[in-house]
């Protein structure tokens, strides 16, 4: 086949060809897809479509993404769970805690009850022990036995009797202590060295002396102060004995310096403590004019019969810095209501029956 045969034979191929293409939709008036659906959908579906292979791996990956899924929501559930488990471990760590600190209570608590134990049968043996000296009541039937008891009981009341003048100055004493040093020193069985009871006698000493003092100033400080305010009141007056006055009710009859009074007196403290109050007991004294202390024999001067007046005594006109203990603090100004309930001569109280 020549060059001019070959190219006429290609030219017929590539005709028949065309000719075989199907024709578009502007010749028709058909929409090619209508008439060559299934040419088109085959052919640009290797195109368009998801080869198997593409899909496999699709499928791989989206496999593996639901497992990532499962995994991440694996881990925060082992998450929650540890959190919970750290919050309960804080709660038992606590809980701990406070059984510790209760327990140490609980052991200083019974060491001590151990310790107030012993002490406590200590002083049973050695109460014991001195008890076989004690006298029943029963062997007091001598006069001799209750002269010794009573001499006792003097002894015991003079004890009590400073222990509270101290406590009032604020020197406070056990009571229980001070009866033990009593009775050992009856016994001459002392408990402490001689150096050391010497050195606790003096610091006593020293400590009564420093809450007197103490109790002095401070006792001045307000008996001062009240007399101040009261020089302030109207018709209060000074007397050269040295006390402040104010009549309440002058009188209706003199006085004569041979008359016998009967006074009546209430006694209080600055701040309006009542030592005592001889209305309230119904008491009145009764004595000869010139008999009375000089303060109360000056106030009644100043007075007629059936008068009243008010003084304001101070300390060193009073009961000093010694105090009417334990009533009465050292160095206290004192207060005094005075009442003269009546006035009699001396002839007329002789004459009074028995």
């Amino acid at each position: 086949m020549n060059r001019i045969q070959m190219f006429l034979w290609r030219t017929v191929v590539c005709t028949v060809g065309l000719l075989a293409w199907p024709l578009a939709a502007e010749d028709s008036g058909i929409p090619a897809l209508l008439l060559n659906a299934e040419r088109y959908q085959t052919a640009g579906g290797s195109e368009s479509g998801t080869s198997p292979h593409e899909e496999k791996t699709f499928q791989l990956k989206h496999k593996g993404s639901k497992a990532s899924l499962d995994s991440q929501f694996s881990l925060r559930e082992r998450y929650a769970r540890l959190h919970r488990q750290q919050a309960d471990l804080e709660v038992l760590r606590a809980d701990l805690a406070d059984a510790l600190e209760k327990n140490q209570e609980l052991t200083r608590l019974t060491t001590e009850h151990q310790q107030q134990t012993t002490a406590l049968r200590e002083e049973v043996k050695l109460l014991t022990a001195r008890a076989s000296w004690l006298t029943p009541a029963e062997k007091l039937t001598t006069p001799q036995m209750q002269e010794a008891y009573a001499a006792g009981v003097s002894l015991g009341n003079n004890v009590v009797e400073v222990q509270q003048q101290q406590a009032a100055l604020g020197v406070v004493t056990d009571r229980q202590v001070l009866l033990s040093g009593v009775i050992d020193a009856v016994l001459g069985q002392t408990r402490l060295e001689p150096e050391a009871l010497h050195q606790a006698m003096l610091a006593a000493e020293l400590n009564a002396k420093n809450a007197l003092e103490n109790t002095l100033a401070r006792q001045k400080k307000a008996g001062e102060a009240y007399i101040a305010e009261f020089s302030k009141q109207q018709g209060s007056k000074y007397s050269p004995a040295g006390f402040w006055y104010r009549i309440d009710y002058a009188g209706d009859a003199g006085i004569p310096a041979t008359a016998v009074v009967d006074l009546v007196v209430k006694e209080m403290l600055t701040d309006g403590t009542v030592i005592q109050d001889m209305d309230d007991n119904g008491a009145a004294l009764s004595q000869p004019l010139a008999q009375y202390p000089p303060l109360f024999r000056e106030a009644i001067g100043l007075l007629k019969n059936h008068g009243s007046m008010q003084l304001v005594v101070p300390a060193s006109l009073a009961y000093g810095d010694e105090g009417y203990l334990p009533k009465v603090l050292p160095g206290t100004t004192m207060v005094y209501h005075l009442r003269i309930a009546e006035i009699s001569s001396i002839k007329e109280e002789q004459s009074k029956p028995l």
